[in-house]
């Protein structure tokens, strides 16, 4: 029980690493996949474009594109690797993330090679090694073998004999494979160019390193590439030692792509020697053998017919999952737009509400405010006219004061003036003793009338104090 949890935990991390969303985890395990099982990889590299369409993670699904276009460039399928290839592109320049764009550019560089579109292959391995995508010095390395390889390929051998060098100097420190690749490419030219030392030299030069590394293919490649050199010089016995080395490692297995090279590169250079048995013995071998490849071909040939029709089904689901996702962001957008513009006449009918609302408050205000002045006013009018009828009957109530000191004071001025012989002087006195109380009552009624007036003004503090009331009726 214990080791099965084990299994599901290392099984869950192994998903969770492959399906993360770092660029690089991804690439380190596909590429590992692609070395392993390249069905596989496609498969995993297709559900991630799936998920990542899904959840608009453009780097991760330019990834995963730019692997499906790897793969169907591994199985000879060009067009549908370039419309991966440039949907990963695509993808990368929109999401602006450009690590693996030299990869990439040296990938569509190698299909239009193939293609012979040496003019496209040529532009998209100088894409490559643009300066602005930082391209690391292994990559670099590669690009520039490649376009040594796209030259030969063009007869340049001089521009190839420069790309070669230029890829051993960047390649020196970073990529031995690269080297050793290089070196087998350099053996090749002084080949075509009859230089028998050089040629020599390069191809041992380029085995020392892929012996050490145990890289057994190209061993027998180079193993071929040197008993041809030797067949044209015409050293029979070096010829058939390095032949019989590429079958040494070899070890007869029929399955193998290097033995029916190797069995080819056998006739063709014992033919050169006229070893008429040892040709027949090999063709014989040859024909069993190519039996034996259509065999397996056939049956790879189904299997590819199967894995094309399973993979066209999924590419298939895949487009139409696609299209749902597309109808359903659509109508998710048009439902976004519709609650947005709902929200917005919504907002715009509060707007309006509260706009009425405050017209309405400051109405209320600008009402209350007059009635308050009405208030006041009619207040003010109704105080004015009390004042007014109290000043009107204080003035009749002084004028009716005034009149009786003021007319006795007169008549007795006129009494004096006219009689003042026929009085003594006795009665003269009591006279002017009058007119001195009349004066007073006169002088007093206007303090009052002073007082009076004082205290309409508000200018009279209040005061209390004790006073006789019968004395002040009594003057009055």
């Amino acid at each position: 029980m214990r080791n099965k949890l084990f299994c599901l935990i290392i099984l869950f991390l192994a998903i969770n690493t492959l399906y993360s969303n770092d660029p690089a985890s991804l690439v380190k395990q596909f590429d590992k996949l692609l070395n392993e099982n390249q069905d596989s990889l496609f498969v995993k590299a297709s559900e991630l474009k799936k998920t990542a369409d899904q959840s608009q993670d453009k780097k991760t699904e330019a990834i995963a594109s730019m692997f499906i276009g790897i793969y169907y460039s591994k199985n000879g399928i060009n067009d549908k690797c370039i419309e991966f290839y440039a949907e990963s592109e695509q993808l990368m320049m929109e999401s602006k993330y450009y690590d693996y764009m030299p990869r990439l550019y040296s990938g569509f560089g190698a299909v239009y090679r193939h293609l012979k579109d040496f003019s496209k292959s040529n532009s998209y391995f100088m894409k490559a090694l643009d300066p602005k995508y930082n391209i690391d010095d292994k990559l670099k390395a590669k690009v520039l073998n490649r376009i040594g390889d796209m030259q030969r390929d063009m007869g340049n051998i001089d521009s190839a004999f420069y790309y070669y060098f230029a890829s051993l100097e960047v390649a020196d420190k970073v990529d031995e494979i690269t080297v050793a690749n290089n070196f087998n490419n350099l053996g090749d030219l002084h080949h075509y160019k009859r230089n028998y030392d050089s040629s020599y030299y390069y191809y041992t030069k380029s085995n020392s390193i892929l012996i050490k590394k145990n890289i057994y293919p190209e061993i027998c490649e180079n193993y071929y590439s040197i008993a041809l050199l030797q067949k044209d010089f015409h050293n029979k016995s070096k010829a058939i030692e390095y032949l019989n080395l590429a079958f040494e490692i070899i070890k007869n297995d029929s399955s193998s792509y290097e033995l029916y090279n190797a069995i080819e590169k056998a006739v063709e250079i014992y033919t050169a020697f006229n070893y008429v048995d040892s040709v027949n013995f090999y063709l014989r071998k040859l024909i069993i053998l190519e039996k034996k490849s259509s065999e397996t071909k056939l049956s790879k040939n189904i299997s590819s017919i199967e894995l094309a029709q399973k993979l066209t089904y999924k590419e298939s689901e895949y487009k139409l999952l696609k299209e749902q996702n597309e109808l359903k962001d659509l109508i998710n957008y048009l439902l976004g737009v519709v609650i947005l513009l709902v929200i917005f006449v919504g907002f715009l009918f509060w707007k309006q509400i509260k706009l009425k609302k405050q017209e309405n408050q400051i109405l209320f205000e600008q009402n209350e405010k007059i009635k308050k002045q009405k208030e006041e006013l009619q207040f003010a009018y109704d105080n004015i006219n009390e004042l007014n009828a109290t000043k009107d009957k204080f003035f009749s109530i002084i004028a009716h004061d005034l009149k009786n000191p003021l007319g006795s004071f007169r008549e007795i001025t006129n009494l004096l003036y006219n009689s003042h012989s026929d009085f003594t002087e006795e009665e003269k006195l009591e006279f002017l003793e009058l007119m001195k109380d009349s004066a007073k009552n006169v002088y007093s009624l206007l303090e009052n009338l002073l007082e009076w007036s004082r205290s309409q003004r508000g200018y009279i503090q209040f005061e209390p104090n004790n006073f006789n009331l019968n004395k002040l009726v009594e003057n009055n």
